[in-house]
């Protein structure tokens, strides 16, 4: 492999690990970027919430998109968190599939 090859390959895994997920529009209402990295530090979670968990965390104290959810329905929020991990889980395998054939053909 030619050093312009080399960097190159350590090029793309660096946009790849800037790569954003992106969100599905649920029809939730808009979360600004600093208000999920609020939450990531008022409640010492490793990974920034995708505005789904957001809503979906604000749901039990009565607030954001779920909370009529959380009074009549609460099994709906499960449904709606198990599809966000489903979701998430597919991108990141999708990535690892990505990655394991760059390395062969490198």
């Amino acid at each position: 492999m030619t050093h312009e090859e080399m960097l190159e390959v350590a090029a793309q895994r660096e946009a790849r690990k800037m790569t954003v997920i992106p969100t599905p529009d649920w029809n939730l209402t808009p979360v600004s970027q600093d208000e999920l990295l609020r939450l990531q530090n008022d409640c010492e979670i490793p990974d920034v919430p995708t505005k789904l968990t957001y809503h979906l965390r604000l749901a039990p104290g009565g607030q954001g998109d779920y909370a009529d959810e959380w009074n009549n329905k609460p099994h709906r929020l499960i449904y709606d968190a198990s599809r966000e991990i489903e979701r998430l889980t597919a991108i990141i395998q999708q990535m690892e599939q990505n990655i394991m054939g760059e390395q062969t053909n490198a």
